[in-house]
């Protein structure tokens, strides 16, 4: 995934890093312009980091708060759903070049 400054879903997402960097005290180690599998924030004795391929979030030496736990559903909920766009693109585009194939 690799996420633009111009999408309202993209934004979305990183406003929601943005609160969750700001709430946990942990520095966002992602770069969200570049292609990326997982979303990392780290501090010198704790992480999280949210694989949204496998719907889930890994924590170590940190117990996140309700407000943190819904920023974290809410960040895999929208990549999902950016995903799904992405795959469903792919495998339009991949029918298409058949077709032509077959012309």
């Amino acid at each position: 995934m690799k996420l633009n400054t111009t999408s309202h879903v993209h934004k979305k997402i990183r406003l929601l890093c943005t609160q969750l960097e700001l709430l946990s005290g942990m520095k966002l180690a992602t770069d969200l312009s570049q292609e990326f599998d997982q979303i990392r924030f780290y501090s010198p004795l704790s992480y999280i980091m949210i694989d949204y391929k496998k719907n889930a979030c890994f924590t170590l030496s940190y117990n996140m708060s309700k407000d943190e736990w819904s920023a974290v559903q809410d960040i895999i909920l929208y990549l999902n759903w950016l995903q799904t766009g992405l795959d469903y693109q792919a495998k339009n585009e991949k029918i298409t070049k058949e077709e032509k194939m077959k012309k």
